[in-house]
């Protein structure tokens, strides 16, 4: 029987991190599971913030970033992540090399799987004008398609 990639990874377990959990992090998890999805490999994708205040609505400022590209967060609730969530992850994704540093340092484990999303730090949009979402979400966007395509090739 011929090895498939996708199937070596259909339980994997990802966890997307940024600050609060009410901007990038929301967003590219909705994004990761679609781009998953469409490449046939089923995980589960979650999000959590570094410092997070627990049960905050996605950021008004995201809407219409995350509306042209399909996404409705009308439902994401923020929460904080916590050491269990990263040791439960497979692959850990964060905006930021501060955040990669901090979760590394939460949870010393295994800093192997904690990634950036970008090739360079995502800038938190929070509090800027519509232009600087849009900015963030397509590097977000940009970000989520390379890491579905080295999941989905079981290069990761």
């Amino acid at each position: 029987m011929a090895h498939s990639p996708v199937a070596e990874f259909s339980d994997m377990r990802i966890l997307v991190v940024c600050a609060g959990n009410i901007c990038r992090s929301p967003l590219a998890e909705a994004l990761l599971r679609r781009a998953l999805g469409a490449r046939g490999v089923e995980a589960e994708v979650t999000s959590a913030g570094l410092s997070a205040e627990p049960g905050l609505p996605a950021s008004d400022g995201l809407g219409p970033a995350a509306r042209s590209r399909g996404v409705d967060l009308s439902r994401h609730r923020s929460r904080r992540l916590q050491a269990s969530d990263l040791r439960e992850a497979d692959i850990v994704l964060v905006m930021t090399a501060a955040q990669q540093a901090a979760g590394a340092r939460l949870e010393p484990g295994d800093s192997s799987k904690v990634w950036l999303l970008g090739e360079a730090d995502i800038a938190d949009p929070y509090m800027g004008d519509v232009p600087t979402y849009e900015v963030c979400a397509a590097e977000i966007e940009a970000g989520v398609e390379v890491i579905a395509d080295r999941v989905a090739s079981g290069s990761f």
